[in-house]
């Protein structure tokens, strides 16, 4: 007797437990958008998230401006030594829209980026970026965030034809272009592409990034080498794709 009176309590405490539990699991608001950025051996750069209302947090290392505007949302870097420094922005309970992260240093360098994104339910999407980056420059990216669970989230690097000169130029200065002849070859395709864009003529302009593309294909591990390659025909295709 003593023994099914034990069993009543344990149903009696434990089923409710159980239901108080799943409730709140599918209730938790797991939705959160996790960035950290660094150069390398030494940290360089800063970033800065803009969410759909306009609210910002981060740093911008163009102004030297610090927000900490969004709410639920921090900022901070991590320089120990031995490890790879990098600046981290952490935002929980993100809400669905469009988010800009803006990349930015006082120096010219490379970069990277991750991010870390994760729906209501904790669906993870990772990306990875690398970029160059020079002093007074900003290099920005659009987070397409959507809160429903098992939703597509879209990260990519918004690129003007004139960021993407300016990545040309900063290949060639950090030595991954080493030809001056191929730097100016590159540099005039991309005016002739900014050109036809000026003047309306979008399937000119296409055929000219993609003469920019096959001539970084064509140099790739021979006068353009490292990261330079994916980050100049990446930039000439999102342009292509947006005219």
């Amino acid at each position: 007797m003593k023994s099914i009176k034990r069993w009543l309590l344990l149903i009696i405490f434990i089923i409710p437990m159980i239901a108080i539990v799943k409730v709140w699991a599918l209730d938790y608001d797991m939705s959160a958008i996790d960035i950290h950025a660094g150069t390398g051996p030494t940290l360089s750069v800063d970033i800065l998230l803009i969410d759909p209302l306009g609210r910002k947090t981060g740093v911008d290392a163009v102004t030297n401006e610090g927000y900490l505007d969004i709410p639920k949302a921090g900022y901070a870097w991590d320089e120990e030594p031995g490890i790879n420094p990098r600046r981290t922005l952490y935002h929980s309970e993100a809400i669905t829209g469009i988010y800009t992260l803006r990349v930015s240093s006082k120096t010219t360098t490379t970069y990277w980026v991750y991010i870390w994104i994760e729906d209501r339910n904790g669906n993870k999407t990772i990306v990875s970026f690398d970029g160059f980056i020079s002093s007074g420059r900003i290099s920005e990216y659009k987070i397409d965030y959507k809160l429903e669970s098992g939703a597509v989230q879209k990260v990519e690097r918004v690129v003007t034809v004139e960021d993407l000169k300016n990545d040309v130029n900063i290949a060639f200065n950090l030595g991954l272009i080493d030809n001056d002849g191929i730097k100016q070859s590159l540099l005039v395709k991309l005016d002739a592409a900014e050109n036809s864009i000026k003047r309306g003529q979008k399937q000119a302009a296409k055929n000219q990034l993609n003469a920019f593309i096959n001539e970084v294909n064509a140099q790739k591990d021979k006068h353009i080498k490292g990261q330079a390659v994916d980050i100049l025909i990446n930039g000439a295709q999102y342009i292509a794709s947006n005219l």
